[in-house]
């Protein structure tokens, strides 16, 4: 697994590229598709500057060209895009069915109680364990999600309730790895964090902006680095530490499922 304080790169990269898409690489610190009004300095540009094709496709949204999703801002990782309709139509369709995964890793210090204007964290139901390969438990929180702040620059979790409206509910999946991620320092192997680090392993399928930001926090867990959500500062660690590392769907043309990973 990647050490987190070392540099992420700076540039995007094509990680796959067939007749019906690509997957590429969204370094942090640009946007992945233009926002109103701005076309230039973003990950779907820089793609199309080569491949102009990607902004055939006609979505939800027609500046987006053939994007499948989103990644934050701050986020690194891993970005899907079709070639043609067909590709993006068929790939919608899997999506829709949860059927498209994103792995992620995040880095956390802890922090207790979740920031201001999240409901109290749900009791089993919603934040439950089930059997993964092997030996390991998949922890599961569920929630629906409502914009939140100034600016509705945030989210947080919404519970079913008497005049609650769910809006879009995300599914977060992950397990803990304990391992430590780096060399010793004072304390024991996290000591270059302010509390009890830990690793997760996060898994997608559609997603709602912000999702894992959000269910960390909520269950004590911020990432690092991530100051919408409470997480702590930590200068040794370059940036929100929060990475998509793999994407697995069915390849639209050869119908076998396909799954690529991010390799710094």
């Amino acid at each position: 697994m990647r050490n987190f304080w070392n540099s992420p790169s700076p540039e995007p990269k094509i990680i796959a590229e067939t007749p019906l898409y690509l997957v590429v690489y969204k370094p942090p610190g640009i946007h992945t598709a233009p926002l109103a009004g701005e076309d230039e300095g973003t990950l779907l540009s820089w793609v199309a500057a080569s491949y102009p094709d990607v902004l055939a496709p006609r979505g939800r949204l027609g500046r987006e060209g053939g994007l499948l999703h989103r990644l934050d801002y701050e986020t690194r990782g891993l970005v899907l895009i079709a070639r043609t309709q067909a590709a993006l139509e068929a790939l919608l369709c899997r999506q829709e069915q949860d059927r498209i995964v994103k792995e992620y890793t995040a880095l956390s210090a802890g922090g207790g109680e979740a920031p201001p204007g999240f409901p109290p964290f749900p009791a089993a139901g919603f934040f439950s364990f089930s059997a993964e390969a092997g030996t390991e438990q998949l922890r599961v929180i569920e929630s629906g999600f409502r914009p939140y702040g100034r600016g509705r620059k945030m989210v947080r979790p919404v519970l079913p309730g008497p005049g609650q409206t769910l809006y879009q509910t995300g599914i977060l999946f992950w397990t803990a790895d304990n391992r430590d991620p780096g060399p010793p320092g004072e304390g024991g192997p996290w000591g270059f964090l302010p509390g009890p680090g830990r690793i997760f392993r996060l898994r997608i399928s559609r997603g709602y902006r912000h999702q894992i930001r959000s269910h960390l926090a909520w269950a004590g867990w911020p990432i690092v680095n991530d100051p919408l959500y409470g997480g702590a500062a930590v200068s040794a660690v370059p940036g929100l530490a929060l990475s998509a590392e793999v994407i697995s769907f069915t390849d639209p043309e050869t119908g076998r499922r396909v799954r690529y990973r991010l390799d710094y």
